[in-house]
Parts: C-alpha cells; sequence; structure tokens
C-alpha cells in the first residue's frame, strides 16, 4: 500500500513536468516562431531601405535674413593689409536656396611689406601699387545648403546648422579706377541658434582687376574670412 502511494505520487509529479514543458514549448512557439509573423517577414524585401532624416528646426521658407559681418582678406595686394565690413540681406526661397545682396567697406593700411618699402624709398616706392586700393563693394550672390544637421552646444542649446555654397557677381569701387567687375565663390557654415537669431562663418575667394602704374591692368585674387551675424524676419 505505501509503494503504491508513492508510485501514484511519483506519476502525478512527472505528469505535471511533462503539462509544464508542453505548456512552456507552445509559449515559446506563439513568442518566436509565430507562423503569421514569420509569413509577414518573408514579405519584406531586403533591398528596400528607410530614411529616417527629422525636419530643420528653423524653417526659413519665404524669410529675410539681415546680417553683419567683420572680415579679414588676405591675398591681393601685397603692400595692403586690409579688412572688410559687411551688411548683407538674403531672402530664403527655401531652405535650400536663397538669393543674396551684400555691402562693403574697406579698411586699408600698409601691410608690414608696404611699410619696409615706405621707410626705404618713402612715397615714392609705394604709390604706384597702393593708390587703387578698394573703398566699397556690392555682391548679388545666390546661396545653395546641401547639408544640414543639429549639434549640441555646451548642453545649453541644440543648434541646427547648414552647411552651404554661394556664387556672386557685382562691382567694386576703387580709389583710381572707378568700379571694376568683381566676381566670387564662397562656402560657409550657417548656425541658426533660434527662430531669429543666426550666425555665419565663411571662407569667400573673391577677383577684380585693378590700376598699376601708368594706366596698367593686373587681376587681383582675395580670400577673405567672414564671421557674421544676423536676423531673421
Amino acid at each position: 500500500m505505501k509503494a503504491l502511494m508513492i508510485f501514484s505520487i511519483l506519476f502525478l509529479l512527472f505528469e505535471n513536468q511533462v503539462f509544464a514543458e508542453k505548456s512552456l514549448s507552445n509559449s515559446m512557439d506563439k513568442l518566436g516562431v509565430n507562423r503569421d509573423v514569420v509569413r509577414k517577414a518573408r514579405l519584406l524585401n531586403p533591398k528596400n531601405k528607410v530614411k529616417v532624416v527629422q525636419k530643420r528646426a528653423v524653417d526659413r521658407t519665404l524669410r529675410l535674413e539681415t546680417s553683419l559681418g567683420y572680415g579679414f582678406i588676405s591675398g591681393g595686394n601685397p603692400y595692403l593689409s586690409s579688412k572688410t565690413l559687411e551688411g548683407s540681406v538674403d531672402f530664403h526661397l527655401n531652405p535650400r536656396w536663397s538669393l543674396g545682396l551684400g555691402y562693403h567697406l574697406y579698411n586699408n593700411s600698409l601691410s608690414s611689406e608696404g611699410e619696409r618699402i615706405f621707410d626705404e624709398n618713402g612715397t615714392q616706392g609705394v604709390a604706384p601699387d597702393v593708390r587703387d586700393y578698394a573703398k566699397n563693394s556690392y555682391l548679388f550672390s545666390v546661396s545653395y545648403y546641401p547639408i544640414y544637421g543639429k549639434v549640441n552646444l555646451f548642453n545649453w542649446n541644440v543648434t541646427q546648422f547648414d552647411v552651404y555654397l554661394n556664387a556672386g557677381y557685382g562691382a567694386v569701387n576703387l580709389d583710381l579706377s572707378g568700379n571694376s567687375s568683381l566676381a566670387s565663390i564662397a562656402g560657409g557654415l550657417g548656425f541658426w541658434i533660434t527662430n531669429g537669431l543666426s550666425t555665419r562663418f565663411e571662407i569667400r575667394y573673391q577677383t577684380y582687376q585693378d590700376t598699376v602704374g601708368e594706366g596698367t591692368t593686373r587681376n587681383l585674387n582675395q580670400t577673405v574670412f567672414l564671421a557674421k551675424i544676423g536676423f531673421l524676419l
């Protein structure tokens, strides 16, 4: 009788264990081997790619941006050191394209080489090469913004930025020969700090002709390094 009771208990324990294993197997089948899920997964095309791109935080469509900038000029006349103050207006057609108009004032002084020549030869040594200096200029430009992203500024603000390209054409007003055609290409980085505030850092290559000696013209090629602060209207 005692042996029968022990056998019955062992049988019940074995049956419960088998039932538990079957239940666990069924549950795992529902989780990992669901036929409907497998069927739908097989219908997916692994060649399809999905792009997830966040929208621009600052919408510039049909907005005006007014900017004030200051820059240093490298190249051009070796006897002059020039700086520029710029005021500009850009009309953003959309986030990709904008049209601009910029006006520039130039501050010119003798470079170290110009001062050396002046000290050695007086005004006659450098006068023919520095008389036709740039006084001001204006540029009509087109900008294209192909790349944008976001950056965390010291955990203070997440700021949107754009990498942009720029091409411009206008005129420069020279002290001796008057107006001369001015062409430029540029690249830069624009930060849209808030919906109404922007900063830009730009490198511009520009070229024009001035006059030296007895009416001889020459091509001047300059690189302008600019920093700007702007307001979006």
